[in-house]
């Protein structure tokens, strides 16, 4: 993907997230992990994740979710969870927030 050659995860980031667009429904990004996320919730938006390359573990309530490239996962709103690489190379994803996501309506897990 050309999009994450021109933005590369630095070798000490986690997490790297790449706008790409919104519009009046929702906002559409590609999201590259190496390691984990923390365990989160947005209240108020759904999420759907396409992952691009990679692989890793979508922990998602209480279910867990193997997932390789092309795999696509819904994330409703209020459900906790966080994806785990069990790859070598960063794992990307193409998500898309509905409503269009501010960067606020995270909580982490206590």
């Amino acid at each position: 993907m050309d999009i994450v050659k021109e933005n590369p995860i630095g070798k000490d980031e986690n997490i790297k997230v790449i706008p790409l667009f919104k519009n009046e429904d929702g906002s559409h990004f590609i999201i590259q992990i190496r390691d984990r996320e923390k365990p989160h919730i947005h209240e108020s938006h759904d999420l759907t994740v396409v992952v691009k390359s990679g692989k890793g573990v979508l922990h998602l309530g209480k279910d867990e979710l193997p997932m390789k490239c092309d795999d696509i996962s819904f994330i409703p709103k209020g459900v906790f969870h966080y994806f785990v690489n069990t790859g070598s190379e960063p794992a990307v994803a193409y998500v898309i927030f509905n409503p269009i996501y501010d960067g606020k309506d995270i909580k982490y897990r206590d």
